[in-house]
């Protein structure tokens, strides 16, 4: 008994405690029509007509409606009630049970946002389907991926968010694949606030700061260092940087990133890459570059001298 309780427990997931008609099938249908909802739902997997039917004639009910589309493996609309918190405890439970089972499993789609919606303490049981859907999901950015399902799906944290570990930031800000400006930009933010973070924690304690107004002046000049590293050539001194703050981080390689990034330079000036293509990469050549460098070459490209 104790170990059926135990099981029934850990896999309460979300939403609600009672069978109900579903208010976005039902809104569906008064906006769409009864037709209109059934074409829906059979291109979001409920293929069988005579289960369309079903689900019709029930109100709608949403625990019905899963338990139809789970036996349909109709993955799209079990998730999308079970996201949205209409389906029964008992439903959840039979949704995530069918999920760790599922073949074919639902598409990485229809899987992380749903994974991301339920509680952070329910995700680890699923951690080696996500992990797998997000490296199909990001073939070429395997740090990446890793990042995203470590840090965003089980944990509910964006990478840009300082509590990723240092060695993470600089992992993600180095790792030889495509990055946005948007994304170099977000991930350097979260390393300078680690590096704040890290400075008013070795200046805690201490009675008072001569010249400073709450130690802020001291904290720029302590992170100075990281600063200036972020704005350098492969981010030169980082590392180091960070370590004479407290920080947990060991050495970065980044000869796989440099050798790439040459590659990218020589595919944008010779056209080889499309402008989608290089803007994806941007972050990168940044980080590889350092800001100075990086506008020069910019300016190169968009000009051509």
């Amino acid at each position: 008994m104790k170990r059926f309780l135990t099981l029934t427990c850990s896999l309460l997931l979300v939403a609600g405690s009672f069978a109900s008609p579903s208010s976005w099938l039902q809104n569906g249908a008064a906006k769409q029509g009864t037709n209109g909802i059934a074409i829906q739902l059979a291109a979001w997997g409920v293929t069988n007509a005579a289960d369309r039917n079903a689900i019709a004639s029930s109100g709608y009910d949403a625990d019905q409606t899963s338990a139809i589309a789970i036996s349909g493996r109709a993955w799209r609309v079990a998730c999308q009630l079970s996201t949205l918190g209409e389906l029964s405890i008992s439903n959840n439970i039979a949704l995530g049970r069918a999920l760790l089972v599922a073949i074919p499993p639902p598409t990485p789609q229809v899987f992380l946002p749903w994974l991301q919606s339920i509680p952070l303490a329910q995700r680890t049981r699923f951690i080696c389907m996500a992990t797998n859907m997000a490296a199909g999901l990001f073939p070429t950015q395997p740090v990446y991926s890793t990042l995203y399902t470590k840090y965003t799906v089980l944990q509910g944290i964006a990478l840009n968010d300082p509590r990723v570990s240092e060695q993470d930031l600089a992992t993600y800000l180095l790792a030889p694949e495509a990055m946005t400006a948007a994304q170099a930009t977000g991930c350097k933010q979260a390393i300078k606030d680690k590096a704040t973070a890290l400075a008013r924690q070795q200046l805690r304690g201490l009675v008072s700061v001569p010249g400073t107004s709450n130690g802020v002046s001291t904290v720029a000049t302590m992170i100075a260092p990281v600063v200036t590293a972020l704005n350098a050539p492969a981010c030169t001194g980082l590392e180091a940087a960070l370590q004479g703050l407290g920080g947990t981080i060991t050495n970065v390689d980044r000869t796989a990133l440099l050798a790439l990034v040459a590659t990218w330079q020589t595919n944008a000036m010779n056209g080889v890459s499309t402008p989608a293509k290089v803007t994806a990469q941007l972050g990168k050549l940044s980080a590889a570059l350092g800001v100075d460098a990086f506008n020069r070459w910019v300016g190169v490209y968009n000009t051509g001298n």
